[in-house]
Parts: C-alpha cells; structure tokens; sequence
C-alpha cells in the first residue's frame, strides 16, 4: 500500500494542509495547488490516509438537493489525532 507513495516529503505536506484546512471544505484540486501536486495524485494520497484510518472523509449535508449537487465534489476532512482518538473509538 505504501509503495504507492512516491514522494513521501509531499504526503507530509498534503496532511499538513488537510489539518490546516480542518472544517472547511475543500477540493483535491485545492489541495494539489497547495502541495505543488495533480488532482489525481491528492485524490490517491487522501484514500491511503483514508484507508489507515490517519483522516476520514465528512461528505456535505444539506436539506436542499440544488446546493447538495453544487457542493458533492468538495469534502471536509478530520485527522484523527491523540486528543480526539477516544471519541473515534467509543463511537
């Protein structure tokens, strides 16, 4: 799974501008003019943070479906740290 990171110092960056962007919404492309990488590359990065459970992926709520199809491609991201790690688990 690791193999697939090719430039580790950038998956460094990409968490850090994750965190730095916490709560907010934000786009892979967003992200990728951040770290200096492709959309797709940030998209890839994202699901091996996904898969070993480093950050999760809150998808957009609204009661109106026009402003949820304006914001489906936009995410916001939690990193699961030391501080908050209880309240994942006992959920």
């Amino acid at each position: 799974m690791w193999k697939q990171v090719k430039k580790p110092n950038k998956l460094l960056t990409l968490l850090q501008a994750i965190a730095f962007q916490l709560g907010s919404q934000v786009s892979f492309h967003e992200l990728g003019q951040m770290c200096a990488l492709d959309s797709k590359t940030v998209e890839k990065y994202v699901n091996l943070l996904e898969q070993t459970y480093v950050i999760f992926r809150l998808g957009s709520f609204s009661r109106n479906p026009k402003t949820f199809l304006e914001n489906y491609s936009n995410s916001e991201f939690s990193v699961i740290t030391p501080d908050n790690m209880d309240a994942f688990l006992s959920a």
